[in-house]
């Protein structure tokens, strides 16, 4: 069912909802939105969790941390006059262990780094000479993709039954929203 948004309010309300039902399954982490960081654009809001890294058990018991951004803008929804939409303008997901040891992270910044990329610290090796971003095909990733990924390639514990449902549910309405401005 769609869920219209005539004001900025109701698209925040709305952004936000999505992302916490993905974010639920792994976790009762809760989303907020508050002002972007400061070398941000003024008008992008970031959408964070209370819960900083947000913590996640696999079902062989190792500890592992979930570092989550989004920053995005409110803009014209084009589909629907009169209405308006959040943007996603950048993401930062970080994988760590229980000591912070970073393991892969998930970075795209419109204004700094346009491709969407990976770290993996494996990679950034001396041979190197700079930190490596390793494409991800010009196209955003998800975090439905990143949390279906822990819970099947990590094992991290579901925190709900319905997870797959939920997933599924919320990468259809990324799917069909995504934009690529």
């Amino acid at each position: 069912m769609r869920d219209p948004a005539r004001t900025s309010a109701a698209a925040e309300r709305r952004y936000r909802g999505y992302i916490q039902q993905a974010i639920s399954c792994v976790s009762a982490a809760v989303l907020y939105t508050g002002p972007a960081p400061n070398d941000a654009p003024d008008e992008y809001l970031a959408l964070l969790s209370r819960e900083s890294p947000i913590r996640l058990t696999t079902s062989e018991g190792y500890e592992l941390r979930l570092e989550f951004m989004q920053l995005g803008e409110f803009v014209p929804d084009d589909r629907f006059p009169g209405e308006t939409r959040v943007a996603t303008r950048a993401y930062y997901y970080a994988l760590t262990d229980d000591s912070s040891v970073v393991l892969i992270e998930w970075h795209w910044d419109t204004n700094r780094h346009p491709e969407p990329h990976i770290h993996v610290p494996a990679l950034d090796h001396p041979a190197a000479r700079r930190r490596l971003h390793v494409p991800t095909g010009g196209r955003r990733v998800s975090i439905e993709q990143v949390v279906s990924w822990l819970i099947e390639e990590w094992g991290v514990r579901p925190a709900r039954a319905d997870y797959s449902e939920v997933l599924a549910d919320t990468q259809a309405r990324f799917d069909e929203h995504r934009r690529q401005d």
